[in-house]
């Protein structure tokens, strides 16, 4: 083996090490994602295909509990697939290039953060890249002979994605076209051998259609019609910009190089591994841009282009290998943005949520955060409910995350919140009854603990999605509320029974917010603070502003605040339109730093902290 090749082995070698240990850890630290629950739920409730995905991830977390148990259980069929991810870019590189080429192009897979995190949880899109990188490799094999492994390899590649995601349907036509422009599809269509691991690919893709067939499309309605706009947005024009991100900078810009470089050779060769290159990575890189000014911009989808770089990483290896210069500097550039991902994880996963409380809006990362304090609260009241009772979520993921930390020793059930709809998973819940319509079967008055993630709903939708609540319980008993990292995640718990109450009867949470005082501002000395609450069904008799959870001073209540009835026209708190405060705020001697400024309000015969913002005190240069 040539010394360059070496080198390149040894690279890649000790770098799959240190990923794999840095992977490991974060496996065991990190809390279950939410989607990861739902995932689990699915695997208690085994299935060839579900209202989300097929079935194939919920499988693996089958297999993975039948050896271990806890997150590691949930994690570690999909970190094996996601060490394997690298291997497979080599032994893909190695039908094109030379040694030195392939084990580098395994480097830029590792590094790359779409491919080098996969597998830390345990999401769809780990078998989802595999079974790619099998097509792909058995489709460069098919090209130089037609060969028993290498069909087998196919149709097991096909039909393992086809039970991975409906998102598979882009990989078989990015197949479909390489094979094409490579020159070896008409060969390859005359061979028996190929029409069957074709066909084994089609039958895999049998169990969705009969659940669609079976529930009125609710599977393709969730992902080709209800999850999207349909409608342009130009939020698409960023699509580069976050690529750019999530690949590392100068990654991004040597893959897109690679496939004009790919296109240009497939023109002047007219056929061979270029044209299946260009083929095969065109259809999710361009069909994905395209789709990005008109599908659905709220979710994560920054991943969906992952297999249309897959091809191009050994096709920028190869022209790495030429300039050292270049090399080191893509290497340095994947390398430092992998450790920014791993650092934002090990965030997460830090005891009390590390430096969570800083990150604001989007890069906060609700999903990994507040599942393990919460279910803590639901178990202790739980065990204080009789043998009949209950426990109540108000979305899908919460209930799982819950039914995940707590086993399933009490029935949990999801009231029907509109992430459900969103997320795909109303149809599911109403399959496994454990939905909003199930919940009101039960008989009267069944005693339950209900659970509320208040930040999980726009504050927009907050009051009459909480009326909602009226319409399922007979009685609800506020018990507190959990603020986690600076109030970015607020759950509501409340002992309650089935039934429905009078809307006369009906108490809903206090919604309140400051006047530009935003997260992270820095305040100092005296000044005027304002703001506005409210609170349907009881009103608000007094406000005060706290101070990391100590009354600070009282308010002013009872100001005019038109907007807020305009912004909320089916409030029905008696305060309206004189629902805004106004306090004077002394920081004067405190002690510079980061402080939880929040509004607590009196309505109920009780005391509430309602809303929370982490502010930094700083010294005010006019005090004495």
């Amino acid at each position: 083996m040539e010394q360059s090749a070496i080198t390149a082995r040894r690279a890649f070698l000790l770098a799959w090490v240190l990923l794999g240990f840095a992977k490991f850890a974060l496996v065991l630290g990190v809390q279950p994602f939410g989607d990861e629950a739902f995932y689990w739920m699915e695997s208690q409730r085994l299935a060839l295909a579900y209202s989300d995905l097929p079935g194939l991830t919920a499988w693996l977390i089958f297999l993975g509990e039948l050896v271990t148990d806890g997150v590691m259980a949930l994690r570690w069929p999909f970190l094996l697939m996601g060490l394997l991810i690298p291997w497979q870019v080599v032994w893909l590189s190695r039908c094109w290039f030379n040694a030195s080429t392939s084990w580098l192009a395994g480097l830029l897979a590792l590094l790359m953060p779409l491919t080098g995190l996969l597998g830390v949880l345990a999401l769809p899109d780990v078998p989802l890249t595999v079974a790619t990188l099998m097509c792909l490799h058995a489709a460069a094999r098919l090209q130089h002979h037609i060969s028993p492994s290498a069909l087998i390899q196919l149709g097991s590649g096909l039909a393992m994605g086809a039970f991975c995601h409906y998102r598979f349907a882009v990989v078989v036509a990015a197949l479909a076209l390489g094979l094409l422009l490579s020159g070896a599809l008409p060969r390859l269509l005359r061979s028996a051998g190929f029409q069957c691991a074709i066909a084994i690919g089609a039958a895999a893709w049998l169990p969705l259609v009969l659940f669609n067939v079976r529930h009125a499309g609710a599977g393709i309605g969730f992902q080709l019609v209800d999850r999207h706009p349909w409608s342009f947005q130009s939020d698409g024009l960023l699509q580069p910009l976050v690529q750019s991100v999530v690949v590392s900078p100068l990654l991004y810009v040597l893959l897109l190089a690679a496939l004009w470089h790919a296109y240009c050779r497939w023109r002047e060769l007219g056929a061979g591994p270029d044209g299946l290159r260009f083929g095969f990575a065109l259809v999710p890189v361009l069909g994905y841009f395209a789709l990005g000014f008109f599908a659905d911009s709220e979710r994560v989808s920054f991943h969906w282009v992952l297999p249309g770089y897959l091809p191009l990483l050994a096709q920028v290896a190869n022209e790495l290998d030429r300039s050292t210069m270049l090399r080191r500097a893509t290497l340095v550039s994947a390398a430092g943005v992998a450790l920014l991902a791993f650092t934002y994880l090990t965030a997460a996963a830090l005891p009390g949520g590390g430096i969570l409380p800083v990150l604001q809006g989007k890069w906060f990362p609700a999903n990994l955060s507040g599942w393990r304090e919460i279910a803590r609260v639901v178990h202790r009241q739980a065990a204080e409910l009789p043998p009949s009772g209950v426990i109540v979520a108000d979305n899908f993921m919460l209930a799982a995350q819950l039914e995940l930390a707590l086993g399933m020793e009490r029935p949990i059930y999801s009231l029907d919140h509109p992430l459900n709809r969103k997320h795909g998973r109303a149809m599911q819940l109403q399959i496994w009854q454990r939905d909003a319509k199930a919940l009101a079967a039960l008989p009267r008055g069944t005693p339950a603990v209900f659970v509320a993630e208040q930040t999980a709903t726009k504050p927009s939708l907050q009051p009459a999605w909480q009326r909602d609540w009226c319409d399922q319980f007979a009685t609800l008993n506020h018990l507190g509320a959990l603020s986690l990292h600076e109030g970015q995640k607020r759950f509501l718990v409340y002992r309650a029974s089935t039934g429905n109450m009078p809307p006369a009867d009906c108490v809903r949470p206090a919604l309140a917010r400051f006047y530009r005082i935003e997260a992270g501002d820095m305040l100092r000395g005296s000044f005027n603070l304002r703001g506005w609450a409210f609170k349907d069904g009881s009103g608000i008799e007094a406000v005060e502003i706290s101070l990391d959870g100590e009354p600070l001073t009282e308010a002013r209540y009872g100001l005019p605040a038109d907007h807020v009835q305009e912004s909320w026209p089916d409030s029905d708190d008696p305060n309206h339109p004189n629902v805004g405060f106004q306090a004077l705020l002394d920081l004067s001697g405190r002690t510079p730093g980061t402080y939880r400024l929040g509004i607590r309000v009196y309505a109920a015969g009780m005391w509430e902290e309602v809303h929370t913002l982490p502010v930094r005190v700083v010294e005010d240069p006019d005090s004495p």
